[in-house]
């Protein structure tokens, strides 16, 4: 797909088909620099912890509320930096998608940033979760502005899930 461009920051929102989303999406938007937010497991490794931190990573404890994870990311934000997350919470089983909940909303609006959608398209089909083994296949990115700051302001957190959603 084509670069996007886009100024200042913003939350990037994915689909979650394979375990190399974080390199699909840095392809898409190169050069454009951004903090990842990842399961909190890949930092008990001592050299992967060193590296996400050097990288700017954001952990993220699973399926529950994560107070360090918001502060973190509200300091990229502020500082200037987009802020990359899959808010399905884990890799699709299937391929489908899963619905994502409120709080997603709840994180946006407190940001009062765009919100850039990217979906992912063929990767569950090259790499998928029980695979052990990458095969060849063709993986595509499409990446869209969906929410401006000025909606944001105005829309409710119900629409604001509805329109990721859809997205």
């Amino acid at each position: 797909s084509k670069k996007f461009e886009i100024d200042g920051p913003f939350i990037i929102l994915s689909n979650h088909p394979s375990f190399y989303d974080m390199y699909y999406m840095c392809k898409t938007i190169d050069p454009i620099r951004t903090a990842f937010i990842m399961n909190r497991f890949y930092f008990k490794n001592k050299f992967l912890r060193r590296l996400f931190i050097r990288m700017g990573v954001i952990p993220k404890k699973i399926f529950s509320p994560d107070i360090e994870t918001i502060k973190k990311s509200m300091r990229t934000i502020k500082n200037g930096y987009p802020v990359y997350m899959c808010p399905e919470g884990r890799l699709s089983v299937d391929g489908t998608n899963y619905e994502i909940t409120v709080e997603t909303a709840k994180f946006i609006k407190q940001n009062k940033v765009p919100v850039v959608i990217l979906n992912i398209e063929g990767a569950y089909l090259v790499k998928p979760k029980w695979r052990k083994k990458q095969i060849k296949g063709n993986v595509s990115t499409t990446i869209k502005t969906i929410i401006s700051k000025e909606e944001i302001l105005e829309k409710s957190l119900e629409e604001i899930t509805t329109i990721i959603n859809e997205g």
